[in-house]
C-alpha cells in the first residue's frame, strides 16, 4: 500500500476523489479519472491552469485576467487515488473533472470548441473595477473576452458547492461556447455591445443556451437543485414567454435575463424529449448559435435574440424541425413565431 501526504512535490495518482453526479441527479463523492489534469498538485493540464487570486480587470472596455499565485493542493494518495484533505481541493478536482466531461460531450457531437482551451481559471480573484460589479458574488462564472473561469466561494453551505456541480460547470462553459460560436474568438469583444437595442434579449439567450448545456450534458433538467433551490430554472417547467415580464421588447427598470432564458432553455429540452436524442439536440442548439450570429450580425432591433428560434427550425432534420416548431408554438405563443413552422 502506498500512502503519502503531498504538498510541494509530485503527485503519483491516476484517480481523484471528486463530486460525481449520478443518473438520478444525486451526487456521490468518489474517485474518478481526470486524464486532462497533468499536474494535479498545481492544477495544470490540457484544459488550462488554475491560479489563486490575481485580478480580473477592464482594459479598453474588455476583461482581462492577470494571474495570481500558483495553487498547491494538499491531498493524501493511497493506491493511486488522491483524496484532498479539505473542501477546497475537493471542489478544484470536481470542477476540473466536470469541465473535462463538458468538453468531451461537445467534442463528441462535433462542436468546434478547441479554441477555448487552454482556458484560465481564477480562484477568488480581486475585482476592483466598478464596471464588473455585477459579477456574481458566489458561483463558477465565465468572463468573456478574458476567456477565464472565475471560481468563487459559496456564501452558505450547500449540499453540492456551486463550482462542484456538474450542471453549473456545463452552464458556465456554455457562456464560453456561446461567445466563441458567436464571435469566432474567445478573446474577442462580444458580438453585440451593451448599448445595442437587443442586448438584454441576447443576455437572456446567452443564459438560456448555457442552461441548455447544463441540462443536456448532465441529462438533468433540474441540474441546479443540489446547489440552489430554484424551481424557476427547471427545464421541464411550464414557463412561457408570455408569462415573463423581462423581455427585450418591453420597457423594464431592471432586466432579469434568467426569466426569458429559462423559456429558451425549456424549448431546447422539449426538443430533446420529443426526439429522444440528447446528442442530436446538443449539436443542434450549438449549430444554431453560430448560424444565428452569422445571420444577425448587422441586426439593430430589440428582438434579435428571438430569431435564434428560426435557426433551430432551419438547421434541424425533419424530426427536430417538427419538435422545434411544437416547442416554439408552446413556449413563445403570442410573443414570437417562426415562419417556417406550419
Amino acid at each position: 500500500m502506498i500512502w503519502s501526504m503531498l504538498l510541494g512535490c509530485s503527485m503519483d495518482a491516476d484517480r481523484f476523489v471528486a463530486f460525481q453526479v449520478q443518473d438520478d441527479g444525486s451526487y456521490t463523492v468518489e474517485p474518478r479519472a481526470i486524464e486532462s489534469l497533468k499536474d494535479p498538485l498545481r492544477m495544470k493540464g490540457e484544459l488550462g491552469e488554475m491560479r489563486a487570486g490575481g485580478v480580473l480587470a477592464l482594459r479598453g472596455g474588455e476583461m482581462e485576467y492577470r494571474g495570481g499565485r500558483q495553487i498547491e493542493v494538499l491531498a493524501v494518495v493511497e493506491d493511486g487515488v488522491a483524496e484532498p484533505v479539505d473542501l477546497d481541493g475537493l471542489i478544484l478536482y470536481s470542477f476540473y473533472g466536470h469541465l473535462q466531461d463538458t468538453r468531451d460531450a461537445l467534442e463528441r457531437v462535433g462542436v468546434p470548441i478547441a479554441p477555448l482551451f487552454p482556458v484560465s481559471m481564477a480562484v477568488t480573484p480581486a475585482v476592483p473595477d466598478i464596471g464588473l460589479a455585477l459579477l456574481p458574488v458566489e458561483n463558477a462564472a465565465y468572463a468573456p473576452s478574458a476567456n477565464t473561469f472565475i471560481l468563487l466561494s459559496d456564501l452558505s453551505e450547500k449540499q453540492v458547492p456551486l463550482a462542484a456541480n456538474a450542471g453549473v460547470v456545463a452552464h458556465e462553459t456554455g457562456h464560453g461556447v456561446f461567445h466563441l460560436l458567436s464571435t469566432g474568438d474567445p478573446y474577442a469583444a462580444k458580438l453585440f455591445p451593451p448599448e445595442h437595442p437587443g442586448a438584454q434579449g441576447i443576455s437572456s439567450l446567452d443564459e438560456g443556451f448555457s442552461d441548455m448545456l447544463g441540462g443536456l450534458v448532465t441529462g438533468d433538467p433540474r441540474f441546479i437543485v443540489p446547489s440552489l433551490n430554484l424551481p424557476s430554472r427547471d427545464l421541464e417547467s411550464g414557463i412561457t414567454a408570455e408569462q415573463v415580464s423581462s423581455r427585450p421588447e418591453l420597457e423594464t427598470t431592471s432586466y432579469d435575463p434568467y426569466a426569458l432564458g429559462s423559456v429558451f432553455a425549456a424549448t431546447a429540452w422539449d426538443i430533446r424529449l420529443e426526439t429522444d436524442d440528447v446528442d442530436g439536440t446538443l449539436a443542434l442548439v450549438c449549430d444554431a448559435v453560430k448560424s444565428w450570429a452569422e445571420a444577425e450580425a448587422d441586426a439593430d432591433d430589440a428582438e434579435v435574440a428571438y430569431r435564434y428560434l428560426d435557426q433551430l427550425v432551419a438547421l434541424g432534420d425533419a424530426e427536430q424541425r417538427q419538435a422545434a416548431c411544437a416547442a416554439i408554438e408552446l413556449r413563445f405563443a403570442g410573443v414570437y413565431s417562426v415562419e417556417e413552422c406550419p
